[in-house]
């Protein structure tokens, strides 16, 4: 009977001492399981991020935009358009404007040459703007703001629970949320 329980003995030490370290590996993850699993988290949350910081610039856009109709001052209004302007459309501004300062008279010329420095000035910013951006060559901010909100607003939306009327009460339109995939009764 000794020699049965010594056999049982040796073989039940050895699962035990297996088991044991069976679960000290999968409890403690290896280095590159580690560094793995934390580049995971560091690129959803910069995924996170990015997404609210997309969502949060066009509501700040969007805002901007009612506020100045709100106040329904023409040249508030004309600024805005401008300033959301791509640099084609700047460079044509430009060209009307000198057309028009060559039949002008000198008061208007006067004029005409403030809202032409102006117009260079926003031209220079929107080259730069334009530079930095790379892909986004020829889009206003309007539009660069209105692709990066449809890129992100539905995974946005959905992690943090908004709804659809939560969107339109913040005046998105809705043909953004359709073009974002977000609809009515999701």
């Amino acid at each position: 009977m000794e020699d049965t329980f010594q056999t049982n003995t040796p073989s039940n030490s050895f699962s035990s001492s297996s088991w044991s370290s069976d679960e000290s590996a999968s409890s403690e993850p290896s280095a590159s399981e580690s560094s793995a699993s934390e580049l995971s988290k560091s690129e959803d949350r910069a995924q996170k991020l990015q997404e609210a910081k997309a969502v949060n610039s066009y509501l700040k856009f969007l805002n901007q935009s009612s506020d100045q109709k709100a106040a329904g001052k023409t040249e508030a209004k004309s600024k805005a358009k401008t300033r959301w302007s791509s640099p084609a459309s700047l460079q044509k501004q430009l060209a009307r404007l000198e057309e028009k300062m060559a039949s002008a008279d000198m008061l208007q010329r006067l004029d005409m040459a403030q809202k032409q420095l102006e117009l260079q000035q926003r031209l220079v910013e929107a080259m730069k703007e334009s530079e930095d951006q790379g892909e986004d060559h020829g889009l206003s901010e309007k539009e660069r703001l209105e692709r990066d909100f449809i890129a992100s607003a539905q995974s946005y939306g959905t992690r943090k629970g908004i709804s659809y009327s939560a969107w339109r009460q913040v005046n998105v339109p809705a043909a953004i949320l359709r073009r974002a995939g977000i609809y009515r009764g999701k």
